[in-house]
C-alpha cells in the first residue's frame, strides 16, 4: 500500500475516475465523502481550515495500474480541546451526517493500517485521531476495532447512540401499522382527510427528465419560508449553503443518485425531501414543508408516502435518516436502528494515549468547576437582591 497526501481540491480532482470507482466498491457506502458533493464542501467550507487528504493505493504488477483502495478527508487540529498538542480529525464538514470512508472491500484491514501507519509517522506530527459520526457496528466496525487491538490502542468513546433506519416489511400497510400507534394512525387519517378537503394530495418523484433547477428552487423557498429562514439555518440563507446544496444537488441528479420527492396539494407544492441513492441504500439529507400547512404535518404525510414508495420498488433496500438519537418524528417512522459512535484514538502512543485516558477526568473537572462556578453566581446574585430589600 502507498499513502499520497493531497492537499487540495484540484489534485483531488485529478483523481475523480478512480474515486468513483472506489466508491462503487467501497465496504460501507458514504456520498457525502464522493466527489460529487465533497468538492463542493471543500469550495465552500473548507476555507480558512487545514485539510489533508489521504490517498491509499495498492502498487500495481507489471502492466497493472495502481489502484485507489481509501480515501479518507484529514483535518489538521491545533490546539486539541485547548491542549497544546496536534491531533487529526475526519473531517465533518457542514451538512455531513457520516464521516464512513470510502475503502475498497477486498483490502479494508490493509488500507485502515496504511492509515494508521501514517498518522504514528513524524510526518502526521499528530498523537490523536479524532474520529466523529462512524458506524459504530457491522465489518467496518469489527476490522477498525481488530486494528486498534493490534497497534495495542484504546480509543475514548466520545458519544455513542442510535439513530432511526428504515428497512421495508412485507407490504407498507404491515410497515405502518407496525410503527405507528393505533391513536397516531387515526390522528393521520383524520390530518389526511383534512388535507385532502384543501384538493387531491399528490405525491411525486423527480424522474430522469425533471428540470432539476426548478425542483431545487422550489425546496429552497420552501424550507426559507419558515422557522429556518427566520433562524438564519435554511440553505438559502447564506451563500456557502446555497451554493453547495445547489451543485451537490445537481451532481447526485446527474449521477442518478438523487432522489426529491414533492407533495402537492391543490397544485400548490406543499413539502419537498432530497435524499442520496447510494447502492441498495439511501441517506435522508433535507426535508422542507410549508408552514401555512402545519397543521395537517405535512413533512409527516410525506414521510409515510415514502415509506408507501420505497415499498413499491425493489431498489432501495433501507435508508438512512441521518438524524440525530431524539428525533421523535423518524424514530416512530423508521423502526430500525443504526450504531453511530465518536471516538478519539491515540495514534502514537506515550502523550495520546495519556491524553485519551486523561479526557474524561478533564471533562469532568471542566463541569465541576463550571457548576460550582454557576451555583457561586447565583447566590451572589441572591445575597444582592436580600440586601438591596432590606
Amino acid at each position: 500500500m502507498e499513502v499520497r497526501i493531497i492537499s487540495d481540491s484540484e489534485g483531488l480532482a485529478e483523481h475523480v475516475a478512480a474515486w468513483e470507482m472506489l466508491a462503487a466498491d467501497a465496504l460501507e457506502p458514504n456520498p457525502f465523502y464522493e466527489h460529487w458533493m465533497l468538492l463542493p464542501a471543500i469550495r465552500h467550507f473548507g476555507g480558512g481550515k487545514d485539510l489533508k487528504f489521504l490517498l491509499v493505493f495498492q502498487n500495481g504488477t507489471g502492466q497493472s495500474p495502481s489502484v485507489l483502495c481509501g480515501m479518507f478527508p484529514l483535518e489538521r487540529i491545533r490546539p486539541y480541546m485547548g491542549l497544546p498538542v496536534g491531533a487529526w480529525s475526519i473531517w465533518k464538514y457542514n451538512h455531513c451526517p457520516l464521516t464512513m470512508p470510502l475503502i475498497r472491500k477486498n483490502c479494508a484491514r490493509e488500507v485502515l493500517a496504511a492509515l494508521f501507519d501514517w498518522l504514528a509517522s513524524a510526518e502526521a506530527g499528530g498523537h490523536l485521531l479524532d474520529w466523529r459520526y462512524v458506524l459504530g457496528e457491522g465489518v467496518f466496525h469489527q476490522i477498525l476495532v481488530d486494528q486498534l487491538h493490534a497497534m495495542g490502542e484504546v480509543p475514548l468513546i466520545w458519544e455513542w447512540f442510535t439513530r432511526a433506519l428504515f428497512r421495508p416489511l412485507e407490504t407498507a400497510d404491515r410497515y405502518i401499522t407496525t410503527a405507528l400507534s393505533g391513536k397516531h394512525r387515526k390522528a393521520f387519517k383524520r390530518r389526511s382527510e383534512l388535507l385532502a378537503d384543501l384538493g387531491p394530495p399528490e405525491f411525486r418523484v423527480a424522474d430522469e427528465g425533471a428540470d432539476i433547477a426548478d425542483w431545487i428552487e422550489s425546496f429552497l423557498r420552501i424550507e426559507s419560508s419558515g422557522w429556518k429562514g427566520r433562524e438564519g439555518s435554511a440553505m438559502a440563507c447564506s451563500e456557502a449553503n446555497r451554493s453547495f446544496f445547489v451543485e451537490a444537488v445537481s451532481g447526485a441528479f446527474r449521477k442518478r443518485r438523487l432522489l426529491m420527492t414533492a407533495m402537492d396539494v391543490g397544485g400548490k407544492t406543499i413539502a419537498q425531501n432530497c435524499y442520496f441513492r447510494v447502492g441498495a441504500g439511501s441517506f435522508h439529507f433535507k426535508p422542507a414543508f410549508d408552514e401555512e400547512y402545519a397543521r395537517f404535518s405535512p413533512g409527516f404525510h410525506m414521510e409515510c408516502e415514502l415509506i408507501r414508495y420505497l415499498h413499491g420498488q425493489s431498489e432501495i433496500e433501507w435508508m438512512d435518516s441521518c438524524t440525530s438519537s431524539g428525533n421523535e418524528m423518524y424514530n416512530r417512522l423508521f423502526i430500525a436502528r443504526r450504531t453511530i459512535q465518536s471516538l478519539i484514538i491515540p495514534t502514537r502512543g506515550g502523550v495520546g494515549g495519556f491524553l485519551v485516558s486523561a479526557i474524561p477526568c478533564l471533562r469532568y473537572l471542566k463541569r465541576t468547576a463550571r457548576a460550582r462556578f454557576t451555583s457561586a453566581r447565583n447566590r451572589r446574585a441572591e445575597s444582592e437582591i436580600t440586601e438591596g430589600a432590606k
